[in-house]
């Protein structure tokens, strides 16, 4: 077994190695932040990690532990490093692993599954017993860091008193923003990964009730299936093949996001339940746009 990890480095003695997962929307949030940082001359290493194993974990473990860096900064999501829970739930152990290595370990989360409502998913997804508490214990291993960031505010209390966390809270990032020209138009968007936790199911009844109001309404689903569930873009298509005026844009491109969000009405966000920040309204919120947005939670 063996881990997909690949080290970016332009020092051989980091003050940060970024570690996070090479798939999935915190590749893109990681990279983000590495040229955040080297923007303001922090010397920096990425490694990119996805496990395939226990042996992966290992060798990702003594990638790190060989390096000198001050920090390690890890972006977390309880389903970011594997396609196997069990592998998820092991990357939990790094913060205490790495500090026992006298690093500095800081902690991104960037979703608590103790909110994740498990009723309103558990027809599409199924979540036992196990994987709830696996999914608690991880979050516990997580806050074991030294410094653990949240970019919901929400949990910042919530981390403090029930995992006696040392938390802080910041915002979550965004593109900077970018004028488009903007176009009065009948599109509603709907953007981001198709994942489970999305009601696909509603925006279509809904959307169909729109066409019927107004024939020339246009709904428009931008993005792919997560890497973890690709199943599920067939899925989504499936269910609409008889909605009208639908259209599928697969991905899109990062200089052409702010395009897509000018040319559309309404931006729909159609959540079954919070998994964490939306990066799609985080995005969306600073754009200097004409789109409204509607959310289901």
């Amino acid at each position: 077994m063996f881990t997909h990890h690949h080290l970016k480095r332009t020092v051989p003695d980091p003050q940060v190695l970024l570690v996070y997962p090479s798939k999935g929307g915190l590749f893109h949030y990681s990279n983000h932040l590495a040229s955040s940082l080297k923007s303001q001359s922090v010397n920096t290493a990425r490694l990119e990690v996805y496990l395939t194993g226990v042996g992966s974990f290992f060798t990702t473990l003594v990638t790190v532990m060989k390096l000198r860096c001050q920090i390690v900064h890890i972006n977390a999501h309880m389903l970011s490093w594997s396609h196997s829970r069990y592998l998820n739930g092991l990357a939990s152990l790094y913060p205490i692993l790495f500090r026992l290595n006298r690093k500095q370990v800081v902690v991104t989360l960037h979703n608590m599954p103790d909110f994740v409502d498990v009723q309103e998913i558990s027809g599409k997804y199924h979540i036992g017993l196990a994987t709830r508490l696996l999914g608690r214990l991880a979050v516990w291993l997580y806050c074991r860091a030294n410094v653990v960031c949240v970019t919901v505010k929400h949990y910042e209390q919530y981390l403090r008193s029930k995992y006696r966390a040392r938390v802080i809270f910041v915002e979550h990032g965004c593109y900077e923003p970018t004028e488009f020209s903007q176009s009065r138009t009948r599109k509603i968007l709907a953007f981001g990964y198709i994942t489970p936790y999305k009601d696909y199911e509603t925006l279509f009844r809904a959307f169909r009730r729109v066409a019927s109001l107004d024939p020339s309404a246009q709904l428009v689903i931008a993005g792919t299936s997560h890497p973890f569930f690709p199943e599920m873009l067939n899925r989504v298509k499936n269910a609409g093949t008889d909605v009208p005026n639908l259209s599928f844009v697969g991905h899109v491109a990062e200089d052409q996001i702010g395009g897509i969000f000018s040319s559309a009405a309404v931006v729909v966000l159609p959540y079954l339940t919070s998994t964490g920040t939306s990066g799609v309204y985080s995005s969306r919120r600073v754009r200097p746009l004409s789109s409204s947005v509607l959310t289901t939670r």
